[in-house]
């Protein structure tokens, strides 16, 4: 059975790829019919019927506890309707229990979550979030385009070891969170005098962004790495309160210090580790990985796809003999994109559809629950309904072609007005708030598609 969802996402030309990747993947691969809205900073619409639709989808790129991102105005209307609600989440290790409430609020019936299995019932559990179905995922997958577009193995890239952090200084995350800053300094302190031609670099000034990055990777031979997520888990939002006074009052303090005197004690008590879509982007792009030791979510393992740099750095010499190894480098790299990419285990069209299938079964086995039934029913149309809507579109076809035949001169003159005052719109739109071109097609979607409903 094809369902009607419509998701909530937020993006613009500036996002990273990632975000888009994940967002347009359910278009993309779904068997399911999609529409997006964008409510970032806006009302829900009063033509904007959400009882038409049999599933909300809100993307981890809405941030559910942001007045900006979903106001008070789309959290009753989605609260209110008989759509099951699904919520994608990330970085799920800050004011964890702010998100049991909003959850419950909004009747979240379906969770997506970037929490290890192990680990799910003590970040979610039941009893505060009765009846939710949680599923594991990760944080992003592998775009169609990069498995259509295989690396050449065989070229000589300028640069040995590439990388890009980011240093957030956010340290009540632990020391796991830590070490994409960690790796990145002293991989290049150590790499002096090494004979290796490294671009490695944590400043927000370096970072780079959409194609760019894509090239910057096709040019490095080697990148490093490590495991995505954090060790401690900030549950009601007090550890990150205290490490902001403290750093502003002591703006030089090190992790080491300001983890010795408040963190220490809640270290790896729960552990949110798992691969990062940088990972799945390196292999696409043919980068030899030189990661921490790790679990990677099962996925990947040394010495077949990657080399293990050791955490205190101690097998470092080793690492350096490898990365000069040609052959060592390109096998690694070879391996790795055909277990990971060419398999197809791992692309954006699997996780569309175990998602469709997530939601196949939870309608199966809640098809008598209210939220689902009511959905159900709301959108069924009755058997003379469609016929009646058939005959109406049959005759509105023939009309349209007889006039378009009739009147060409007027058809082509009312089409390149419709065609202007379209740019022209599309155009005030996105210079007001930067809007994707994307969200505006979906609204032209969305409100012919909810006409045809009426």
């Amino acid at each position: 059975m094809q369902y009607k969802m419509l998701l909530l996402c937020d993006f613009n030309k500036n996002s990273a790829r990632t975000i888009i990747d994940h967002a347009t993947s359910f278009q993309k691969f779904s068997r399911h019919e999609f529409f997006f809205f964008n409510p970032v900073s806006v009302s829900k619409p009063g033509w904007l019927n959400l009882d038409r639709f049999d599933f909300i989808v809100i993307h981890y790129s809405i941030y559910v506890l942001g007045e900006y991102y979903l106001n008070d105005h789309w959290r009753k209307a989605i609260a209110a309707s008989k759509a099951v609600k699904v919520h994608f989440i990330q970085d799920e290790y800050r004011t964890v229990n702010a998100f049991h409430e909003r959850m419950r609020e909004l009747g979240i019936n379906i969770l997506f979550t970037c929490i290890p299995e192990p680990e799910i019932e003590r970040i979610y559990p039941t009893e505060k979030l009765p009846g939710v179905h949680k599923v594991n995922t990760l944080t992003g997958y592998i775009p169609d385009y990069m498995e259509k577009k295989k690396p050449d193995f065989e070229k000589r890239r300028a640069i040995d070891v590439g990388y890009r952090g980011r240093n957030m200084k956010l340290f009540w995350l632990g020391e796991l969170f830590q070490e994409k800053t960690f790796i990145a300094e002293e991989f290049s302190r150590r790499a002096k005098g090494k004979g290796l031609t490294c671009n490695i670099s944590c400043r927000e000034e370096d970072r780079i962004y959409g194609n760019k990055w894509i090239k910057f990777l096709e040019a490095s031979r080697c990148t490093l790495g490590t495991e995505s997520g954090a060790s401690i888990i900030d549950f009601d939002g007090t550890l990150e309160v205290q490490m902001h006074a403290y750093i502003d009052a002591h703006p030089e303090a090190t992790f080491q210090q300001v983890h010795e005197l408040f963190l220490k004690d809640y270290e790896g008590k729960i552990r949110m580790n798992q691969i990062s879509p940088r990972i799945f982007e390196a292999i696409g792009c043919g980068c030899c990985l030189i990661l921490f030791e790790g679990e990677y979510s099962g996925i990947i393992q040394s010495p077949d796809h990657f080399i293990t740099l050791k955490k205190d750095f101690s097998n470092f010499d080793e690492v350096v003999e490898k990365i000069k190894d040609q052959e060592l480098v390109k096998k690694t790299a070879q391996k790795a994109y055909q277990d990971v990419v060419t398999s197809g285990n791992h692309s954006y069209r699997a996780f569309v559809e175990n998602f469709d299938n997530v939601i196949g079964e939870y309608m199966t086995s809640t098809r008598s629950a209210q939220n689902a039934a009511g959905a159900a029913v709301s959108s069924t149309k009755t058997g003379s309904s469609w016929k009646s809507w058939r005959k109406f579109k049959k005759l509105a076809l023939f009309s349209y072609q007889y006039l378009k035949q009739k009147y060409q001169w007027l058809y082509q003159s009312t089409m390149r007005w419709t065609h202007r005052l379209m740019n022209s719109l599309r155009a005030k739109a996105m210079r007001k708030r930067r809007i994707h071109p994307f969200f505006f097609r979906q609204r032209i979607k969305l409100i012919l598609s909810l006409f045809k409903d009426a």
